[in-house]
Formats: structure tokens, C-alpha cells, sequence
């Protein structure tokens, strides 16, 4: 009695086992999942290319669901998807397509958004009862679908392009083509790299020859600066001698005005007197004209010895050579600056030292020429003492009544 109670409790637990593991299977292949929300959205399709009942869905690349059904219509099909967490919520710009993943060409359902969504729809769900389907794709929400292309059909078109004939001379012409291509640009590489070897060596030879040009600016620079410092030396003699002879010319020249005074007054002075001798002469007259003579002469001898000096003899040949030398130097450096630099205002301001330099040559010429008719005069006096003293006395005519 006990082992048949233990045998039927046996079966009945066995048939029960049975009746389970036949149910757990049946929610495995339908993937009922205990304790998850799930929504449901109708997609419809244009073409089903291998789409059916238990296809992934992708959303954005992730498995969210699968499809629950397939239902055949006129323009279509409307496949039912049904997505996995019931939280997930997708913007209503949706791309969805079929298409085939893997070398099998595994059929899946990929879902793509268009845009993103908002930060302030609050807490609102597909499965809530405040879904608004403007904002998100709510349950039971209808949508469109696009056909993709068939992987394996575009195999295929592919195949028979390339079984073509045409195709395939254009194709092997294509390659002759990218073959010559290939060997032009390496004979191009090749050219561009001597080209580059050459560029590099007149670069180099530019460097060499900025170098030299620069070593010669630098030398034209020194030579300038030289030359400044030699004109300023020469202009600092030139005004240590002007400085230096100052009074002495100051001496020179009053003393010359004066004799030239003296003078003019002399001569003024004989005109009277020839104008007498021209007519009648008496004693007195001559012995005026006598006087005048003595003056005269005295005056000539003063003025002789002024000019005849050391002092002013040695001043004005100092002055003069000074004033020669000067006024080559001058004209040597006018003539270098003229040749390394253009500057016109340079130019003006040397000409203008070259022209008082002139002048004071001038100058000293004049006084020479004084020199030489004080000289001349000095002469003339000691001939006029000399005739002075071999005259005859001269007596008044007796005038016949």
C-alpha cells in the first residue's frame, strides 16, 4: 500500500515537473520577462526584407525589444514592436528600418532618433497617463518605417556588374591608368626632390651672400663713422684756428683799414698839391709840397713796417695755409660723402662751410694784394725822398711889366 501511494505521488509529481518545464518553455521562446513594463508601438513597413516575429530591435544600437507580430496589409505590412524597459523614452522623429547585421545576414529592426530631447519633460513615460505623443513616442503609437536595400540583391547587381564585359575592360583600363598615375608621381616625387635640393642650395648661397652684403653694410657704416669723426676733427681745428689767431686777425685788419685811410686821405691830399705844381708853383708852395712829401712818406714807412712785421707775416701765411688745407680737406670730404651718402641736407651744410672757407680765401687774397700795394707805395715813398733830395731849388719867375 505505501510503495503504491509512493509510486502514484511519484508520477504526480513527475507530471506536474512536466507541466512546468513545458510552461517555463514556452515563456522563454515568447521572452516573457517577470517583474519589466513593456510598451507597444505599430511600425509600419513598406516591404518586410526578412523582418518577423521575434526580430531584434535596435535603439541606437542596442537590443530594447522585438517584434511581437507581422501582419500583412495592401500597401504593406505593420509590424508590432514591442520595446523593453517601459522607461525608455524615444522623440517621435524616428528613422526606422530593417536591415541585416552579421556574415548570415541576421534580420533586425534598427531604430535611429532624429533629434534629442528635451531636459523639461519632467517625469512623463510612454506608459504614463500624461504621455503626450508631440513630445515622445507613447504606447500604441503608430509609425512609419522605410525600406532598406537588400544586402544580398545588392550582391548580386554587383556580380553581374562585374561580370560584364565592358565594365571589366573599363575596369582594367581604369587600372593601366592608376598604374601610369603612379609611376608619373613617383617621377614627379623624384624631380620635386632634386628640385627641393637645389632650392636648399641656393637658399644656402642666398644666406652666404646676405652674410657678405651685410659684413659690407657694416663696413660702409665703420667708414662713415669715420668719416664723421674726420670732419669733426677738421671743423674743430678750423675753429681752434679762428679761435686761436682771432685777435690777431681782429689787429690785422684794423690795422690795414687804417692805413687804406690813411692813405685814401694822402692821395686826396696830393691832388691839390699836382693840381698846384700844374700851374705856378711859389715858395711856399714848395715848401708845402715838401711837407706833404715828409708826411707821406713817413706814413708809407709806418704802414711798410706794420705789414712788413714777423707777427703778421707769419699770422697771415698760417692763416692762409691753414685756410689751403682746410679748404682741400674740405673738398676731399665733400666728395666722399657724395659718394657714400645721398643726403642732400649734408650736402648743403658742407657747401656752405666750402663757400666761407672761400671767402675767407678770398679775403686773405685781398689782404696779399694790400701786402703788395703797401710794398709798392713803401717804393714809391723811398724814390720820392730820393728825387727829393737830387732837386734844385726852385725859384719864383720874375714876372717881365
Amino acid at each position: 500500500m505505501t510503495s503504491r501511494s509512493t509510486r502514484e505521488g511519484s508520477v504526480g509529481l513527475l507530471i506536474l515537473l512536466g507541466i512546468f518545464t513545458i510552461g517555463a518553455a514556452i515563456y522563454w521562446l515568447k521572452d516573457v520577462r517577470f517583474g519589466q513594463t513593456t510598451y507597444q508601438i505599430n511600425v509600419d513597413f513598406p516591404q518586410a526584407n526578412g523582418v518577423g516575429r521575434g526580430t531584434p530591435v535596435l535603439f541606437r544600437g542596442v537590443q530594447v525589444g522585438r517584434v511581437v507580430s507581422v501582419t500583412p496589409k495592401t500597401n504593406g505590412i505593420e509590424a508590432k514592436l514591442e520595446i523593453t524597459p517601459g522607461e525608455l523614452r524615444m522623440p517621435p522623429e524616428l528613422l526606422i528600418e530593417p536591415s541585416r547585421q552579421g556574415l548570415i545576414g541576421e534580420a533586425v529592426v534598427e531604430i535611429t532618433p532624429s533629434v534629442l530631447i528635451s531636459d523639461d519633460i519632467g517625469t512623463m513615460t510612454p506608459i504614463s497617463p500624461d504621455c503626450d505623443s508631440q513630445v515622445i513616442v507613447c504606447d500604441g503609437d503608430r509609425l512609419t518605417g522605410r525600406a532598406s536595400g537588400q544586402v544580398l540583391n545588392s550582391l548580386a547587381q554587383l556580380a553581374e556588374l562585374y561580370g560584364d564585359p565592358e565594365f571589366f575592360e573599363n575596369f582594367t583600363n581604369a587600372l593601366a591608368s592608376l598604374s601610369v598615375a603612379s609611376e608619373e608621381i613617383v617621377t614627379l616625387s623624384r624631380d620635386l626632390s632634386a628640385f627641393t635640393e637645389v632650392l636648399e642650395t641656393e637658399v644656402k648661397q642666398l644666406g652666404v651672400n646676405a652674410n657678405q652684403i651685410t659684413a659690407s653694410i657694416n663696413g660702409t657704416a665703420d667708414n662713415i663713422n669715420n668719416l664723421t669723426k674726420e670732419v669733426a676733427l677738421v671743423t674743430n681745428n678750423l675753429n681752434d684756428l679762428i679761435v686761436n689767431n682771432s685777435d690777431n686777425i681782429t689787429t690785422t685788419i684794423a690795422s690795414i683799414n687804417q692805413s687804406s685811410d690813411e692813405l685814401g686821405l694822402l692821395v686826396a691830399e696830393l691832388r691839390p698839391t699836382i693840381a698846384q705844381l700844374n700851374s705856378t708853383l711859389t715858395d711856399s708852395d714848395i715848401t708845402q709840397l715838401l711837407n706833404n712829401l715828409e708826411v707821406l712818406s713817413a706814413n708809407l714807412r709806418d704802414f711798410s713796417d706794420q705789414l712788413s712785421s714777423e707777427t703778421n707775416i707769419l699770422t697771415i701765411q698760417q692763416l692762409l695755409d691753414s685756410a689751403r688745407a682746410t679748404f682741400a680737406n674740405a673738398e676731399k670730404i665733400t666728395a666722399d660723402l657724395d659718394q657714400l651718402t645721398g643726403d642732400p641736407q649734408f650736402r648743403d651744410n658742407v657747401r656752405r662751410l666750402v663757400n666761407g672757407l672761400s671767402q675767407l680765401v678770398s679775403s686773405t687774397e685781398q689782404l696779399e694784394q694790400r701786402v703788395q700795394t703797401a710794398q709798392v707805395l713803401n717804393t714809391v715813398a723811398s724814390q720820392l725822398e730820393t728825387k727829393e733830395l737830387s732837386k734844385p731849388i726852385l725859384t719864383k719867375p720874375v714876372k717881365n711889366y
